[in-house]
């Protein structure tokens, strides 16, 4: 819960920046290479121990919640930075991709694997995000 709402300030935070803002390559790459990695440090300590939940799909479902909070912050913060002069349609779409990943997750959490995210993946990697990971 308190996961889901860093995500919700940081939404309402970034509706007041400018989106929109037009940022040099090399500024986006490089802030967006850095949420990046904090988001990929963030997911790799979801995996350490948890208590232990009363069944395993309990746990795995708990996982995937914070998994798929944890990616949607980190496009909350790829937002925010802005985006290279005509590259936001591309982006954007590269966004969307990862968020119809993250949607099926959230209706289905048992049925999630963070290889579904591998297209979507490979699209931020085009864009230049090497440490965007799912």
């Amino acid at each position: 819960m308190r996961r889901l709402a860093t995500i919700v300030l940081a939404g309402g935070l970034g509706l007041f920046g400018c989106r929109s803002q037009i940022v040099p390559s090399s500024e986006f790459l490089s802030r967006g290479n850095a949420a990046c990695a904090a988001a990929t440090r963030r997911i790799n300590d979801l995996a350490a121990p948890r208590p232990p939940p009363r069944t395993a799909p309990e746990r795995f479902a708990g996982y995937v919640d914070d998994y798929v909070a944890e990616i949607r912050l980190e496009l909350i913060n790829l937002r925010a930075i802005g985006y290279p002069a005509g590259q936001r349609a591309r982006l954007e779409s590269d966004y969307r991709g990862v968020e119809t990943v993250l949607d099926a997750a959230e209706r289905n959490p048992l049925g999630f694997r963070p290889q579904l995210l591998v297209p979507a993946d490979l699209a931020l990697r085009r864009d230049g995000l090497a440490s965007c990971r799912p």
